[in-house]
């Protein structure tokens, strides 16, 4: 499952495995000027890659190594470059 939210230019994307047709546990990844931030779980792969097709992001980072984070990280030479972001 998949909802997806525009904040000016910024866009959520949440997305969370269904059971008995409702959510179970709501992730999000945020997607702005082809940097996409976070990749969720890996259950809702899938459906990410999916829905960023005809906006294929240009970088990946990701705010820390949770699979609710991480999950669905998947390498594209050329276009993406995974980044742990550090907080100083």
């Amino acid at each position: 499952m998949i909802e997806i939210r525009t904040f000016e230019e910024i866009t959520q994307i949440r997305m969370s495995r269904e059971i008995g047709g409702k959510p179970a546990y709501w992730v999000a990844s945020y997607f702005v000027d082809g940097l996409l931030i976070d990749t969720g779980c890996s259950y809702t792969a899938g459906e990410l890659m999916s829905c960023l097709e005809k906006h294929p992001p240009k970088w990946v980072a990701n705010t820390h190594y949770h699979e609710d984070h991480i999950g669905a990280n998947r390498p594209h030479p050329g276009e993406v470059r995974n980044q742990h972001l550090r907080s100083s």
